[in-house]
């Protein structure tokens, strides 16, 4: 579950409690500060974790409540003291608080070191937590900071008056109001696909224009010599669906910049624009992406670190930009399966583990290329993944953990296993990823993989994902033997004057009719010669479609020199002859 909505679940139930019991106040985030109100964080916290105090008074030294609700991602939920910032407060919390909650007391100078402590709920879950902590602690708390800010006026923990809560109450929902509306029209977007699109002023991209994608068009294919800019293409466009800023570093004249999208909208809505126009970096304030689903490739993607993230790692990776880090940064890192399945599992509820392991498994199944069995789950020390590759005769060979694979599995699993997270934790109701909506880029999708590989990860992507769009730049004619039909395909060129611009060439050909070597000398690639360059100039190429159609001209052509000995052979030059007369 996103922490926004967690924001939202907590607001709805804290202002149905207010009602029924209008002595019951709670601390709203009172600014707009970082656009943490206009990204949907009602209280205090960030990305991991929210917390919501219930009285004034906080640890200036720890910028948190000296009292607090908490709620992390996950749902869990606890009581928080911090008190570093004064002793008087320490003293209250320990000789008072604790004895009215049942918390056994402990050496007054030990908890001083720390100055914090938390308390554990008897519940699990959200709603349970917080009716345990109102019906049984609230009112104790409450009555003895009451008492004893009528004895020391000058106590640092009071009581939040109730002008100020409806004030900030009242703010606070009427950012709500306008995320919710917008999310409502954006909805239109965000579930569906890419019409066209328009980038203006982005790196070596002048003015370059992509229109009339078919709504079944589940691919887009990329060609193009290097630096010619087709990375650049993926970035203008994933800078304007994520709503990122455009940095100086990218060499863009970022005042200049514009990018259009217009995109084919579901279920005959009507009365919205479908068209969406970024220009420089306005409207990169809102916090969720054009699109339902959304995630970003560079060519660099090798950079998961299997169930050892680090905060900090984690909370960068899950950040804002965190969808296309990749794209930007070759150092930026993934989203690993094996961390995910933890906190699904460790969750309050862990059906999403139970209803998502097996659409998991079939898909990595399928998808890795040589390998018989994916196992996933927990053991002494704790989530893992394990693959059992298949020799040449179908046997099994004994499990690895993921890790252990070489450097082309590692880069399909890594970014197949940032996808499913990043999907997943974009629409957390969708058990199925046949169901998952959204739109991918792939930078070089022909990177570090077998021709094999190439080609069947296209056809298992289509599989696996029919309500997602990919856009994906390759330099090898391999994945696009893996396209579907209705495929688009460009050829971005560079020139002085115009710039990166796109030539479309699947309204010209066949794709589904052409063979490597065809597509490769056609206006995709255009390559004027596929042979070596090396060989002898009278030596004869050989233009079979395949290699099995090679040794069968082979082992014919042999048949036929052991049949035709001279006197045959000149027995029918004999018979040609006569029959030409």
């Amino acid at each position: 579950m996103a922490i926004t909505d967690i924001h939202n679940e907590l607001l709805e139930l804290l202002d149905k409690a207010s009602i029924e019991n209008p002595d019951i106040v709670f601390r709203l985030r009172k600014t707009n500060r970082s656009n943490r109100l206009e990204e949907g964080y009602w209280f205090l916290g960030n990305t991991e974790y929210l917390s919501v105090g219930f009285w004034k008074g906080s640890d200036w030294k720890r910028k948190v409540p000296n009292i607090s609700f908490m709620v992390d991602y996950h749902g869990a939920c606890w009581l928080h003291f911090s008190v570093s910032d004064d002793r008087e407060k320490f003293d209250f919390i320990l000789d008072k608080v604790f004895p009215s909650l049942g918390v056994e007391m402990r050496e007054k100078d030990f908890l001083l070191k720390s100055s914090k402590h938390t308390f554990e709920f008897k519940s699990r879950g959200l709603k349970d937590c917080l009716s345990e902590f109102l019906t049984k602690y609230w009112s104790k708390i409450d009555s003895l900071i009451r008492e004893e800010k009528s004895n020391n006026e000058d106590f640092g923990i009071g009581i939040i008056p109730k002008e100020e809560f409806i004030q900030d109450l009242s703010k606070v929902k009427g950012y709500k109001y306008k995320i919710e509306h917008y999310e409502r029209e954006l909805d239109s977007i965000r579930k569906l696909k890419i019409k066209s699109f328009e980038i203006e002023n982005y790196g070596p991209i002048k003015s370059l224009k992509l229109d009339n994608i078919p709504i079944n068009s589940q691919w887009i294919f990329l060609t193009g010599e290097n630096g010619v800019g087709k990375s650049s293409v993926l970035k203008a466009l994933a800078r304007t669906i994520g709503f990122s800023k455009v940095s100086e570093k990218e060499s863009v004249d970022v005042g200049s910049f514009e990018c259009k999208i217009d995109t084919h909208l579901s279920n005959n809505v009507t009365g919205f624009n479908q068209f969406f126009k970024r220009k420089g970096n306005n409207q990169t304030k809102k916090r969720k992406t054009l699109f339902l689903g959304f995630a970003a490739y560079g060519a660099m993607r090798l950079n998961p670190i299997h169930n050892n993230l680090s905060e900090n790692q984690l909370q960068e990776a899950r950040g804002k930009n965190g969808h296309s880090s990749t794209l930007f940064n070759n150092n930026a890192y993934l989203l690993d399966l094996e961390t995910q399945y933890k906190e699904w599992f460790q969750s309050p509820n862990n059906e999403e583990f139970a209803k998502r392991s097996y659409a998991i498994k079939e898909f990595l199944e399928e998808l890795l290329l040589n390998v018989g069995k994916v196992e996933f789950g927990f053991n002494d020390e704790g989530p893992f993944t394990e693959v059992q590759e298949i020799d040449e005769h179908q046997d099994l060979l004994e499990p690895v953990p993921i890790e252990k694979l070489s450097s082309g599995y590692m880069s399909i699993f890594a970014m197949m296993s940032d996808l499913l997270v990043r999907l997943y934790r974009q629409q957390p109701k969708v058990d199925d990823p046949g169901e998952l909506r959204g739109l991918v880029f792939i930078d070089e999708i022909d990177i570090h993989l077998h021709p094999k590989f190439q080609k069947h990860l296209v056809e298992q992507l289509t599989k696996a994902f029919p309500k997602v769009q990919f856009i994906a730049s390759t330099h090898s004619p391999i994945p696009l033997l893996g396209a579907p039909k209705s495929s688009v395909v460009c050829v971005v060129k560079r020139d002085k004057k115009k710039g990166t611009y796109l030539v479309r060439v699947d309204d010209k050909i066949y794709l589904e009719e052409l063979l490597p070597n065809t597509i490769l000398t056609s206006p995709i690639f255009g390559m004027d010669n596929i042979s070596n360059e090396s060989r002898d100039k009278g030596t004869f190429v050989r233009t079979e479609e395949s290699f099995e159609e090679l040794e069968f001209n082979d082992r014919l052509k042999n048949k036929i020199m052991a049949f035709l000995d001279d006197a045959k052979e000149k027995e029918l030059i004999e018979r040609f002859k006569n029959k030409r007369k």
